[in-house]
């Protein structure tokens, strides 16, 4: 191995590792300490991301981008805080840099932008109401021209050279003759990605293994229906906002491969790695929340020693789940590279 490409793989891994990190802080921020550290462990683990993670590529710039980007952003608009909207700026704009399909990040911003809106408007007293809104607008206000800043060499390029733009247009559905037959292909290829797949090919090519495996894929059809339920449960009045943002961030992040003129790839739907990871992570702490509450009912004495916390039993059951799919992580991926 040459040192360029030794450089280029560390670089990368540690990129991966950074990307960890934010997933758990910007899940922390979301829900809870226990989610977060439930969906850093799985994409820790994932093949997908360990893949992309050694590969030198820059494909995984774009999940790590995101959630430190999504973190400052969520962090700034929930404490006020204007310089964390101008690291957010910053980091978005990169993401944009780094590829154009990050262009996507733009539209969650903004329904994340109006949900909240929403929310302080009929959760808030009017004099409340005013301060927060004024804060809020402020922020993104910053957001947006930080990043625009920062985007203006790349815009002024695109402007000079029409060629980009086209080559863009020509990559996306817009290019075939027929347009409804392409999106409905991608869509169904898209979406198979993410179903459980327990027999699968052989190679040493990435795209004859599924991006995610048949167990966490369960999980995440299950965290994502109960996700659902919730948010449309609408409770409070309006739309929660966490939910909104994590169901606007898979939907946003699974266009690049709608839209594609080819097959979609994995590459092309990177951004999503790490929502799916979230959805997983409230499916398990569902089921196991249900488990320590049949625990309780059952047996009452002895769940008054671990009040507030999972009976050890079920403790010690999710850990042997856990540590289950990092294994069988770990035998897709000697798989794809022996």
């Amino acid at each position: 191995m040459s040192g360029d490409i030794f450089i280029s793989m560390f670089i990368s891994i540690v990129i991966g590792l950074i990307g960890i990190l934010g997933l758990y802080v910007l899940v922390k921020e979301l829900f809870s300490w226990q989610i977060g550290a439930i969906a850093s462990f799985l994409m820790a683990v994932s093949m997908w991301h360990i893949t992309y993670s050694q590969s030198g590529l820059t494909y995984i710039l774009i999940p790590t981008i995101f959630v430190w980007t999504f973190f400052f952003m969520w962090y700034g608009m929930r404490k006020s805080h204007i310089g964390s909207f101008v690291i957010a700026g910053i980091l978005g704009a990169a993401g944009i840099y780094t590829s154009y399909s990050n262009l996507w990040s733009i539209a969650i911003t903004i329904v994340l932008f109006l949900n909240y809106w929403s929310y302080l408007k009929k959760d808030f007293e009017y004099s409340k109401y005013e301060f927060a809104r004024n804060k809020l607008l402020q922020g993104f206000t910053i957001l947006f021209l930080t990043a625009l800043i920062i985007l203006l060499p790349a815009g002024f390029n695109n402007w000079q050279n029409s060629n980009t733009i086209l080559t863009i247009l020509s990559d996306s559905i817009l290019s075939k003759s027929d347009v409804f037959s392409t999106l409905t292909r991608n869509v169904t290829e898209t979406l198979n990605m993410f179903m459980p797949t327990i027999i699968v090919g052989r190679g040493p090519d990435i795209a004859q293994l599924p991006p995610i495996s048949w167990p966490i894929c369960i999980l995440f059809i299950i965290g994502f229906a109960r996700e659902l339920a919730h948010w449309f449960s609408r409770k409070h009045g309006h739309f929660s906002t966490s939910h909104t943002f994590i169901f606007a961030w898979f939907i946003f992040m699974l266009m690049p491969g709608f839209l594609s003129a080819s097959s979609p790839s994995q590459a092309s739907i990177i951004g999503v790695l790490p929502v799916i990871f979230i959805f997983a992570a409230r499916g398990i702490w569902w089921i196991f929340d249900k488990l320590n509450h049949w625990e309780y009912t059952t047996h009452p004495d002895k769940h008054k020693l671990f009040h507030g916390h999972f009976a050890p039993s079920v403790l010690f059951a999710l850990w042997v789940l856990l540590i289950a799919v990092s294994f069988h992580e770990l035998w897709r991926y000697l798989k794809l590279i022996i």
